[in-house]
């Protein structure tokens, strides 16, 4: 037996032209700790709020572990009804960002929620639209979701746009903590039968392997 057969998550791959999303790997997890410091000011650091306990490490050794913490009880907790996904967006073999896809009760719900980031150097190219399209397409074609959320921090155009471009349409509002202060989210909605109205054209170049496994794992009929 490989570490595929035992965990089917490391054998999911979503290909676009140059791009593929993968799970993330340990080895990716050491290279998100070594963009953290980068990713945003510290005055905008809420936006990855994920993020934001690695970011306050005081050495890079602490980041890794904190990241490498998270990625693994992620896969930990992972069950049919409570699981999450995050996936390393690479580009001609190199990792450059990273798109979360997650869910709660999913088996009743049938609705998931994202999140992602590219390194600064790599944003504003289109990446972040294709990697949010493919995990869209893995949500509502393969795990028969009904419905995405989303959503974005007032000033965080790069997503609103992305969000618009997918067909996302606006639902409501959230607020919520950051060293004290008030922060504003938006949220957007997609759902499966506006998916199939808008989805984007070039999604029919793309592949998926490994989702049958995967589907078995979390008992997606």
């Amino acid at each position: 037996m490989d570490l595929t057969t035992a965990w089917p998550p490391f054998g999911l791959r979503l290909r676009h032209d140059d791009l593929e999303l993968r799970p993330v790997t340990d080895d990716d997890a050491l290279h998100i700790a070594s963009w953290i410091p980068d990713l945003l000011p510290a005055d905008q650091r809420y936006f990855l709020p994920n993020l934001y306990r690695a970011m306050q490490a005081d050495t890079a050794e602490e980041m890794a572990r904190l990241e490498l913490q998270w990625i693994w009880r992620q896969r930990a907790t992972m069950s049919p009804d409570d699981w999450g996904l995050t996936l390393s967006v690479v580009v001609d073999g190199e990792p450059v960002g990273i798109q979360g896809l997650e869910a709660a009760a999913f088996r009743v719900r049938r609705t998931v929620n994202s999140g992602s980031f590219l390194v600064p150097s790599r944003r504003g190219s289109g990446i972040g639209t294709r990697a949010r399209g493919l995990m869209l397409s893995l949500a509502f074609e393969h795990f028969g979701a009904a419905a995405a959320e989303s959503g974005y921090m007032d000033g965080n155009d790069a997503s609103r746009v992305v969000s618009e471009r997918l067909g996302y349409l606006p639902n409501g509002v959230m607020f919520h903590e950051f060293e004290g202060q008030r922060r504003r989210e938006q949220r957007v909605l997609l759902e499966a039968d506006r998916w199939r109205s808008v989805r984007p054209t070039w999604l029919d170049e793309a592949s998926v392997d490994g989702v049958d496994a995967l589907r078995r794992q979390l008992d997606i009929a």
